[in-house]
């Protein structure tokens, strides 16, 4: 039997982080409403420019302020698997929400 353990450690961003989010096309994988709500509070506003989030869950996307919320890709399966395919979905149809 094996158990996968792992920590997230939160850290500040450095000042040149935001101006290149406002600046082009990212995606951001979430991995849970924590790592949503983290993103949120490290912006300090409620929409980052070309920021396509894509959230593990619904629960992740909705830790989102509006905007990035309403334009968040979300996994169709809470595991490695769905977010790959919801990337590749977001990467292939950047333009298109949902």
């Amino acid at each position: 039997r094996s158990v996968a353990v792992y920590e997230a450690r939160a850290c500040d961003w450095p000042d040149d982080v935001l101006p290149a989010l406002a600046g082009q096309r990212v995606f951001a994988p979430l991995f849970s409403p924590r790592a949503a709500a983290r993103l949120a509070a490290q912006s300090g506003v409620p929409d980052l420019g070309g920021l396509i989030p894509v959230a593990i869950s619904a629960a992740c996307a909705a830790a989102l302020p509006g905007p990035l919320a309403a334009r968040a890709r979300i996994a169709d399966t809470p595991d490695s698997g769905g977010m790959l395919r919801a990337l590749a979905e977001a990467m292939s149809h950047p333009g298109t929400v949902g």
